[in-house]
Protein backbone atom coordinates (compact mmCIF):
# COMPACT_ATOMS: atom_id res chain seq x y z
CA UNK A 1 0.00 0.00 0.00
CA UNK A 2 3.07 2.17 0.65
CA UNK A 3 4.33 1.40 -2.70
CA UNK A 4 1.56 2.23 -4.34
CA UNK A 5 1.16 5.69 -2.14
CA UNK A 6 4.51 6.46 -3.02
CA UNK A 7 3.90 5.88 -7.13
CA UNK A 8 1.01 7.50 -7.17
CA UNK A 9 2.24 10.86 -5.05
CA UNK A 10 5.51 10.79 -8.15
CA UNK A 11 3.20 10.45 -10.54
CA UNK A 12 0.50 13.49 -9.37
CA UNK A 13 3.12 15.60 -8.52
CA UNK A 14 4.75 15.47 -12.07
CA UNK A 15 1.12 16.03 -13.82
CA UNK A 16 -0.15 18.78 -11.67
CA UNK A 17 3.00 20.70 -11.47
CA UNK A 18 2.92 20.64 -14.97
CA UNK A 19 -0.33 22.48 -15.14
CA UNK A 20 0.23 24.85 -12.66
CA UNK A 21 3.71 26.04 -13.91
CA UNK A 22 3.20 25.42 -17.41
CA UNK A 23 0.84 27.46 -19.09
CA UNK A 24 -5.39 26.04 -25.59
CA UNK A 25 -7.77 26.70 -26.98
CA UNK A 26 -11.26 27.02 -25.28
CA UNK A 27 -14.08 29.18 -26.36
CA UNK A 28 -13.44 32.51 -24.84
CA UNK A 29 -16.76 32.32 -22.72
CA UNK A 30 -15.78 29.40 -20.81
CA UNK A 31 -15.44 31.25 -17.62
CA UNK A 32 -17.08 34.33 -18.52
CA UNK A 33 -19.98 33.26 -15.74
CA UNK A 34 -18.01 31.18 -13.77
CA UNK A 35 -15.78 33.41 -11.49
CA UNK A 36 -16.82 32.42 -8.31
CA UNK A 37 -17.27 34.97 -5.61
CA UNK A 38 -14.04 36.24 -3.45
CA UNK A 39 -13.75 33.58 -1.05
CA UNK A 40 -12.13 34.19 2.46
CA UNK A 41 -10.51 30.66 1.79
CA UNK A 42 -6.83 30.76 0.80
CA UNK A 43 -7.94 27.95 -1.97
CA UNK A 44 -11.08 26.72 -3.56
CA UNK A 45 -11.29 23.29 -5.85
CA UNK A 46 -13.87 22.20 -7.04
CA UNK A 47 -14.34 19.05 -9.45
CA UNK A 48 -16.00 19.76 -13.14
CA UNK A 49 -17.51 17.76 -15.58
CA UNK A 50 -15.24 16.74 -18.28
CA UNK A 51 -16.70 17.09 -22.19
CA UNK A 52 -15.00 13.83 -22.54
CA UNK A 53 -16.28 10.49 -21.47
CA UNK A 54 -13.84 9.11 -18.94
CA UNK A 55 -12.00 12.14 -17.94
CA UNK A 56 -11.16 14.34 -15.40
CA UNK A 57 -11.79 18.13 -14.78
CA UNK A 58 -11.37 20.38 -12.36
CA UNK A 59 -11.46 24.62 -11.60
CA UNK A 60 -9.33 26.10 -8.96
CA UNK A 61 -9.40 29.55 -7.31
CA UNK A 62 -6.50 31.00 -5.47
CA UNK A 63 -5.16 34.51 -4.60
CA UNK A 64 -1.81 35.59 -5.38
CA UNK A 65 -0.36 38.48 -2.95
CA UNK A 66 0.34 40.72 -5.63
CA UNK A 67 -1.14 43.18 -8.32
CA UNK A 68 -2.81 41.62 -11.29
CA UNK A 69 0.22 43.79 -13.73
CA UNK A 70 2.69 41.49 -11.20
CA UNK A 71 1.04 38.71 -11.72
CA UNK A 72 0.65 38.90 -14.78
CA UNK A 73 3.86 39.22 -15.65
CA UNK A 74 5.27 36.45 -13.43
CA UNK A 75 2.69 34.08 -15.22
CA UNK A 76 4.01 34.77 -18.67
CA UNK A 77 7.58 35.24 -17.70
CA UNK A 78 8.53 31.45 -20.03
CA UNK A 79 12.56 31.69 -20.24
CA UNK A 80 12.59 32.20 -16.28
CA UNK A 81 15.03 29.95 -13.74
CA UNK A 82 12.89 30.24 -11.03
CA UNK A 83 11.04 27.09 -12.19
CA UNK A 84 14.36 25.19 -11.33
CA UNK A 85 14.07 25.97 -7.63
CA UNK A 86 11.36 24.21 -7.45
CA UNK A 87 12.05 20.67 -5.89
CA UNK A 88 10.78 17.65 -8.60
CA UNK A 89 11.93 19.89 -11.34
CA UNK A 90 15.13 18.87 -13.05
CA UNK A 91 14.79 21.43 -16.25
CA UNK A 92 13.01 23.81 -17.38
CA UNK A 93 13.59 26.13 -20.72
CA UNK A 94 12.05 27.75 -23.93
CA UNK A 95 11.77 26.29 -26.99
CA UNK A 96 10.37 28.95 -29.21
CA UNK A 97 8.36 32.01 -29.06
CA UNK A 98 4.57 31.96 -30.83
CA UNK A 99 2.43 34.71 -31.94
CA UNK A 100 0.46 34.31 -29.07
CA UNK A 101 2.62 32.85 -26.38
CA UNK A 102 5.10 29.76 -26.25
CA UNK A 103 6.13 26.52 -26.52
CA UNK A 104 8.17 25.36 -23.65
CA UNK A 105 9.91 21.90 -22.07
CA UNK A 106 10.19 20.66 -18.24
CA UNK A 107 11.55 17.54 -17.32
CA UNK A 108 10.87 17.03 -13.89
CA UNK A 109 13.04 14.98 -11.30
CA UNK A 110 10.48 11.83 -10.86
CA UNK A 111 10.78 11.11 -14.71
CA UNK A 112 14.04 11.44 -16.20
CA UNK A 113 13.73 11.19 -19.31
CA UNK A 114 10.45 12.25 -20.06
CA UNK A 115 9.93 15.74 -21.82
CA UNK A 116 6.75 17.76 -21.14
CA UNK A 117 5.91 19.86 -23.69
CA UNK A 118 3.33 22.66 -23.54
CA UNK A 119 2.41 25.24 -25.30
CA UNK A 120 0.81 28.51 -24.35
CA UNK A 121 -1.14 31.23 -25.59
CA UNK A 122 -1.85 34.69 -23.60
CA UNK A 123 -4.58 37.11 -24.61
CA UNK A 124 -3.49 40.37 -21.87
CA UNK A 125 -6.44 42.15 -22.94
CA UNK A 126 -8.29 39.70 -21.09
CA UNK A 127 -5.29 38.59 -18.78
CA UNK A 128 -6.43 34.87 -19.90
CA UNK A 129 -4.53 31.87 -20.94
CA UNK A 130 -4.72 28.70 -22.50
CA UNK A 131 -2.59 25.67 -22.44
CA UNK A 132 -2.06 22.31 -23.66
CA UNK A 133 0.30 19.42 -23.59
CA UNK A 134 1.40 18.84 -27.16
CA UNK A 135 3.14 15.57 -26.61
CA UNK A 136 0.58 13.99 -24.56
CA UNK A 137 1.67 10.11 -25.66
CA UNK A 138 5.50 10.28 -24.88
CA UNK A 139 4.49 12.13 -21.63
CA UNK A 140 2.30 9.16 -20.31
CA UNK A 141 -1.06 11.26 -20.57
CA UNK A 142 -4.44 10.36 -22.72
CA UNK A 143 -4.81 14.63 -23.07
CA UNK A 144 -4.44 17.57 -20.75
CA UNK A 145 -5.08 21.46 -21.65
CA UNK A 146 -6.87 24.02 -19.65
CA UNK A 147 -7.04 27.79 -19.07
CA UNK A 148 -6.20 30.12 -16.43
CA UNK A 149 -8.04 33.53 -16.42
CA UNK A 150 -6.63 36.24 -13.47
CA UNK A 151 -8.64 39.23 -11.87
CA UNK A 152 -7.55 42.00 -9.48
CA UNK A 153 -9.53 42.16 -6.32
CA UNK A 154 -7.50 45.40 -4.78
CA UNK A 155 -4.28 44.80 -4.38
CA UNK A 156 -3.84 41.32 -4.85
CA UNK A 157 -5.38 39.05 -8.07
CA UNK A 158 -7.89 36.26 -8.04
CA UNK A 159 -6.41 33.15 -10.24
CA UNK A 160 -9.17 30.57 -11.95
CA UNK A 161 -8.25 27.76 -13.45
CA UNK A 162 -9.36 24.58 -15.29
CA UNK A 163 -8.28 21.43 -16.54
CA UNK A 164 -9.41 18.64 -18.57
CA UNK A 165 -6.92 15.41 -18.61
CA UNK A 166 -6.85 11.44 -18.84
CA UNK A 167 -4.20 9.43 -18.25
CA UNK A 168 -3.71 5.80 -16.52
CA UNK A 169 -4.82 6.05 -12.99
CA UNK A 170 -6.62 9.19 -13.27
CA UNK A 171 -9.60 8.36 -11.48
CA UNK A 172 -8.07 6.98 -8.09
CA UNK A 173 -5.64 10.11 -8.17
CA UNK A 174 -9.19 12.45 -7.98
CA UNK A 175 -10.60 11.00 -5.36
CA UNK A 176 -7.26 9.73 -3.04
CA UNK A 177 -7.90 11.45 -0.09
CA UNK A 178 -4.62 11.62 1.20
CA UNK A 179 -0.80 12.99 0.61
CA UNK A 180 -0.42 12.81 -3.25
CA UNK A 181 -4.36 13.15 -4.31
CA UNK A 182 -5.66 15.46 -6.19
CA UNK A 183 -6.07 17.96 -3.98
CA UNK A 184 -3.07 17.38 -1.74
CA UNK A 185 -0.88 18.24 -4.63
CA UNK A 186 -2.75 21.20 -5.87
CA UNK A 187 -2.73 23.22 -2.71
CA UNK A 188 1.38 22.05 -2.44
CA UNK A 189 1.71 23.56 -5.80
CA UNK A 190 -0.19 26.96 -5.29
CA UNK A 191 1.41 27.33 -2.12
CA UNK A 192 4.89 27.33 -3.89
CA UNK A 193 3.52 29.42 -6.71
CA UNK A 194 2.34 32.06 -4.28
CA UNK A 195 5.25 31.74 -2.13
CA UNK A 196 7.77 32.33 -5.14
CA UNK A 197 5.56 35.58 -6.17
CA UNK A 198 6.03 37.25 -3.67
CA UNK A 199 9.56 36.89 -3.48
CA UNK A 200 10.10 38.03 -7.14
CA UNK A 201 7.46 40.66 -7.34
CA UNK A 202 10.24 43.64 -7.31
CA UNK A 203 11.50 42.47 -10.35
CA UNK A 204 8.22 42.42 -12.30
CA UNK A 205 7.05 45.81 -11.10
Amino acid sequence: MNADRKHLAIHAKIFISAVILSLMNLPANVLANDAPAVNPLPIQIDRIPSPYPGGYAYRIAYRMPVPLHVCWRFKTDFDNDFLLHNSIIDTHRLLRRTANGAVTETVYKAAPGKRFIWETNTDVRNHRMTFRLINPRSAGQDYHYGIIRMVAVGGHTLIIQQAYFDFAGAGLWVHYPWDGGMRDILKTTVRWEQETVNQLQLAYR
